[in-house]
């Protein structure tokens, strides 16, 4: 503009890139294309986003000469949540203002990644009993489950647990730590348990299987009946 500064910004980089999270430095380039100087030039990093929290800089440059542009590596700083949805897009806005110009809004939006464990199969198997294909009352069963990391970023400390109300079901463990799960990956679990003699056949239960990393956890409401055809209980996700 003839005969005044004109003062924006863009917001470059996210240094590091936008893992879940995590924090990173903001970096940001100012410009003043005008043809005059300007003073007290201030600029703050904002977000909408319910999952990333924005802190602004708080610097002011005291005057950018007319026509110059310069760059801060720390022009603002973000927290990415430890359960921000993987694939997430959200958007910063950097907003500049001076003593002789309003207020000038520009944005850019990113891409948060993260792990995304899911569900893929579950397969009940008569593991000790009478071999008739059922898991009867008094038997041992193995409920094959079978995995995948369809998101973005490594899973770690990866675990299942498995629960349910009712009575008569007996688990070997609980909890089965898988540990790290990488990007694309593919992992199994065999629950091992046993059924009271005193179940009356044909009775359902439902098993809560859940897997956790971090922050996230994905259930599965897992169907067991006790007396029927294991052809019937054969569960894919």
């Amino acid at each position: 503009e003839s005969g005044a500064p004109f003062v924006y910004g863009n917001i470059t980089d996210i240094e590091g890139g936008a893992l879940y999270g995590t924090q990173h430095a903001i970096v940001t380039e100012l410009f003043n294309n005008g043809d005059m100087a300007a003073h007290h030039v201030h600029a703050a990093v904002t977000t909408d986003s319910e999952y990333v929290t924005a802190y602004e800089s708080n610097f002011t440059i005291d005057e950018m000469t007319a026509n110059s542009s310069e760059t801060f590596e720390q022009g603002g700083l973000i927290d990415i949540a430890d359960n921000i949805p993987d694939q997430t897009i959200f958007t910063l806005m950097l907003t500049t203002s001076s003593d002789e110009t309003n207020d000038n809004t520009t944005q850019r939006s990113f891409l948060a990644l993260a792990p995304n464990l899911q569900f893929v199969n579950a397969e009940i198997e008569e593991a000790q009993g009478d071999n008739n294909g059922y898991v009867d009352p008094g038997e041992h069963a193995i409920i094959h489950i079978t995995g995948h990391n369809i998101g973005h970023a490594l899973a770690p400390d990866t675990y299942l647990t498995v629960s349910c109300v009712g009575e008569g079901l007996h688990f070997e463990e609980t909890t089965y730590q898988l540990g790290e799960i990488d990007i694309d990956s593919t992992f199994t679990v065999d629950i091992n348990l046993s059924t009271d003699l005193d179940i009356i056949s044909g009775t359902t239960y439902h098993l809560d299987l859940c897997l956790y990393t971090g922050a996230y956890a994905t259930h599965l409401d897992y169907a067991m009946a006790v007396g029927v055809a294991l052809a019937d209980r054969k569960s894919v996700v």
